[in-house]
């Protein structure tokens, strides 16, 4: 695994370790790292030294206590096999738009060739079910951007994310997918040979670490509704709709007719 900050491998084994906890996030690992001088030592500071930090309190320090360096070490051999990387914030091939957000992820894994963080790049994402037209667009958009220089990036998802990658690399171009799960991880399975051109001829790259399944806060699965036909009930504010709920907004929804006078009304005719 290769990586350009210098760190030893006991060092970012441990900041893995942290990372991972969950709510840790990277301004307070920044903090740990900064008082403590590295992760490694992070990992073994006092109880009450870690509590007493800024927007830490004791049950936070007993996580950070709790961290295990073998699972960073786990995770730092899985990425080995793997060929990928980790791009931790202070190094040079970390995303530059990505360090001036408000919330900055606190490490980036990488698979594939990441020189492409530094090129300039468009992103085209659309829906899963979508029309021919829909395709034939996003493919010629995305064939005519990457001729043009532009890393077409995009969520590896099905449907317009998948034609977008695919275009772009058909195009003899480059393409960088930003994945809601961790490598290891094909989703969706039918995914799989676009997954393997990406490696080769792009890059993938996720907050998430290896063997991690997607989340539905990360890359939102498609609502159940839509999977199933219509068959399953949504929930608004935490309230189920069922079907009278639906034929209420249907009725809401339709256009109102004028009413027909009852024969016996006589209407107000206008002054002359």
């Amino acid at each position: 695994m290769a990586t350009a900050s210098g760190a030893s491998r006991d060092e970012l084994a441990a900041y893995l370790a942290l990372a991972q906890l969950p709510g840790i996030g990277a301004v307070r690992l920044g903090t740990l790292t900064a008082a403590f001088q590295t992760a490694a030592a992070a990992l073994q500071a006092p109880h009450g030294a870690i509590a007493a930090l800024p927007g830490f309190g004791r049950a936070a320090a007993t996580a950070v206590r709790a961290a295990s360096l073998d699972a960073g070490r786990e995770q730092l051999a899985q990425l080995d096999r793997l060929g990928a990387t980790m791009l931790l914030p202070d190094d040079p091939r970390f995303p530059q738009t990505l360090r001036d957000i408000p919330e900055p992820p606190a490490l980036l894994y990488a698979w594939g060739n990441v020189d492409l963080f530094a090129r300039p790049a468009a992103g085209v994402v659309g829906s899963r079910n979508h029309s021919a037209y829909g395709a034939t667009a996003a493919r010629i958009l995305a064939e005519g951007v990457a001729q043009a220089g532009v890393v077409i990036v995009s969520g590896m998802a099905r449907g317009i994310d998948a034609i977008a990658h695919a275009a772009a690399l058909d195009a003899g171009g480059a393409s960088l997918g930003v994945l809601g799960n961790g490598f290891g991880v094909v989703y969706p399975a039918a995914n799989r040979p676009l997954y393997e051109r990406m490696i080769a001829h792009g890059c993938l790259v996720t907050e998430l670490p290896p063997g991690e399944a997607a989340r539905p806060h990360v890359s939102p699965p498609q609502p159940a509704h839509q999977r199933s036909g219509g068959r399953h009930r949504r929930r608004r504010g935490g309230r189920r709709l069922g079907r009278a709920h639906h034929r209420r907004l249907r009725a809401r929804s339709r256009p109102r007719r004028a009413r027909r006078p009852r024969p016996d009304h006589q209407p107000d005719l206008p002054r002359l």
